[in-house]
């Protein structure tokens, strides 16, 4: 199916503009809710049980600044009007989440041209699922934090796996905006609080809490690979999720939309699900439901199918 035969292309310019007033609305909130946290971090750093779940509750929302949520948008550079502004914002979100996004540079393209392909490293990407990375998923990833922490070091230092020696130069000066760009953070958060407490509280947060973003990064394209000659109609899932959850993943839910207009902005992708099924088109669509049901009985699939 071509995009023009089911809306008019009128309406997908429309559709396809960057709109800067709602993305710095949109900015705006989100760092408000970061800052929101930190300071709460601050308030309850001499109460334990306060202070642990504003860790979970600012670990939840830190985690939709990566790929799975803001920073994808980003990378499309279709969230504001200037190229600078997104690759700007692309290279801080990245690097807050602690990913090295010389390796999703050259890696994102392929998975949207060739979903499911071989060489599509992200569309056969699947998580470890057993009981204790879900416990250290929903709690704390010290695992993963370690390897963030220990590849990030490795990387900046041009310890860089054989098989990425054509992009070497620019894994090594990503890690090493990942390592400068939080410890600047680090550093406004001491000289704003004065408490290496609280600074230790934001680094452990930034690995908390993991599990929803996980899940839903998961769910894009989890048991899609046979629909893959559809493409994104079959391949690529959109859930319905609550407008606040939406709003933190940057409207990722709705990404059969996104696989299908790359190119549109994730505020506009509501919109396209609407006239898309308005025009009679059918894909995979589920509630938030799918997340506590049928996810985990697909998950349990790809793992006996992995096992065999």
């Amino acid at each position: 199916m071509r995009i023009t035969e089911v809306i008019d292309k009128s309406v997908l310019r429309k559709l396809s503009a960057t709109n800067n007033r709602v993305a710095s609305l949109h900015l705006a909130l989100r760092l408000g809710i970061e800052l929101l946290l930190i300071y709460m971090l601050y308030k309850t750093q001499h109460h334990i049980f306060l202070l642990v779940l504003t860790i979970f509750l600012l670990g939840f929302v830190h985690s939709f600044w990566g790929y799975a949520g803001y920073a994808h948008e980003l990378f499309h550079k279709r969230v504001f009007s200037a190229k600078w502004a997104n690759q700007l914002l692309f290279r801080f979100s990245a690097a807050v989440t602690f990913n090295n996004r010389a390796f999703f540079e050259a890696s994102h393209m392929r998975h949207h041209s060739k979903t499911f392909s071989d060489d599509d490293d992200e569309g056969h990407s699947f998580q470890n699922w057993s009981i204790a990375n879900i416990i250290r998923y929903a709690l704390f990833d010290y695992t993963f934090m370690w390897r963030k922490v220990t590849y990030t070091i490795k990387n900046a230092c041009g310890i860089i796996p054989a098989s990425f020696s054509a992009i070497k130069v620019n894994i090594q000066r990503a890690a090493a905006e990942v390592l400068i760009i939080n410890g600047l953070i680090y550093l406004a958060v001491y000289l704003a609080t004065h408490s290496g407490w609280v600074v230790l509280a934001y680094f452990v947060a930034q690995f908390s809490c993991q599990l929803p973003n996980r899940m839903l990064a998961q769910a894009q394209h989890l048991g899609l690979e046979e629909q893959k000659d559809n493409g994104p109609l079959g391949h690529s899932r959109t859930i319905t999720l609550p407008v606040w959850l939406a709003f933190l993943y940057a409207n990722m839910n709705y990404h059969c939309e996104h696989h299908i207009m790359p190119s549109i902005p994730y505020y506009h992708l509501p919109e396209l699900n609407q006239r898309l099924k308005a025009a009679g088109v059918t894909f995979e669509e589920v509630g938030a439901g799918y997340l506590f049901t049928t996810f985990w009985q697909e998950v349990r699939h790809k793992q006996q199918a992995i096992a065999l």
